[in-house]
């Protein structure tokens, strides 16, 4: 039998409900759907292209990389695409399994997140497989996630998150957030509301980042990854050292006040693990180089505002 998929079937009284994933009950179908949806509007709703694109809103980070890496599309053209299936919702990292099946609450609460894409206007949220999955496993809202998709989209239609819109950056999230709410005396499972994550953030970047907050240094992918090698975040092939990013973050969020970036990474220096060479000369040109390149967006920016 396949475990994972996408499962029909009716009750006694004919009610449809859907389910990912076997053992366990499915929830009604039509809780699942946008209002218009829903009653009379479900005959003529497009239930087939709806769960397809919820399998590309929640798909988990590390599926879709692999899905990615082992898609066949040969022999695909523009003009006779090949039809290929995206993985299912993962209920155990999506936590919507319970002792029954799916949690119909948490399960409904989900799915408004893929009704905002289906409605959304053009351009308006940006579709980036994984990022639901993983915003919604570390703990934010519904509600919160629609929110800062909508504000991360740009005019384009694309996602700008800088670092943290690839699986690395996914598990950096989810690790400081974890972090966060053992440093503050929250459940595992806690639910953080908007503000609340907003102001995490906020903490995380202005400590972990050595351009300011709204200029566009931190929207800068190559400055952001050289900060956080810099503080033993990633390692020389760029892969996520989760210890020692849950080392940091707890320094961090254990402060008084926002401790400043030259701060933070002094304190990297004295407590976390690094594999970075002993070599000065190399380190303090590498530095040089980053002061460099910051010293000249800010006179682009003092030259622009002329």
């Amino acid at each position: 039998m396949k475990e994972r998929g996408r499962f029909l079937y009716k009750d006694a009284d004919g009610t449809i409900f859907i389910k990912f994933g076997h053992p366990g009950k499915g929830v009604p179908i039509e809780s699942l759907l946008p209002e218009n949806g829903r009653g009379d509007g479900f005959a003529d709703f497009r239930i087939t292209d709806y769960f397809d694109l919820a399998d590309l809103v929640l798909a988990a980070p590390r599926e879709w990389v692999e899905f990615c890496r082992t898609v066949d599309l040969s022999g695909a053209t523009k003009d006779r695409p090949k039809k290929v299936s995206s993985p299912p919702p993962n209920l155990a990292f999506l936590k919507l399994r319970d002792e029954a099946g799916m949690n119909p609450e948490r399960a409904s609460a989900l799915f408004t997140v893929v009704a905002a894409y289906w409605s959304a206007p053009q351009n308006a949220m940006a579709l980036e497989p994984g990022l639901v999955a993983a915003l919604w496993h570390s703990g934010m809202t519904a509600e919160a996630i629609i929110s800062y998709i909508r504000r991360f989209t740009n005019a384009d239609g694309k996602l700008d998150l800088g670092g943290f819109k690839d699986d690395r950056g996914f598990q950096i999230l989810h690790t400081v957030i974890q972090t966060y709410k053992a440093i503050k005396g929250h459940e595992d499972d806690t639910i953080l509301m908007q503000p609340e994550i907003e102001t995490l953030l906020k903490t995380w970047q202005a400590s972990t980042r050595g351009a300011q907050l709204g200029t566009t240094e931190m929207a800068n992918t190559v400055l952001h990854w050289a900060d956080y090698r810099r503080l033993c975040l990633v390692d020389v092939d760029h892969k996520t050292n989760v210890e020692n990013v849950r080392k940091l973050a707890g320094f961090v969020f254990s402060t008084d006040s926002i401790p400043n970036f030259e701060d933070v990474a002094t304190w990297a220096d004295a407590n976390l693990k690094s594999d970075r060479p002993k070599l000065a000369k190399t380190n303090t040109a590498a530095q040089a180089l980053l002061k460099k390149k910051r010293k000249q967006g800010k006179l682009n920016r003092k030259r622009g505002r002329r």
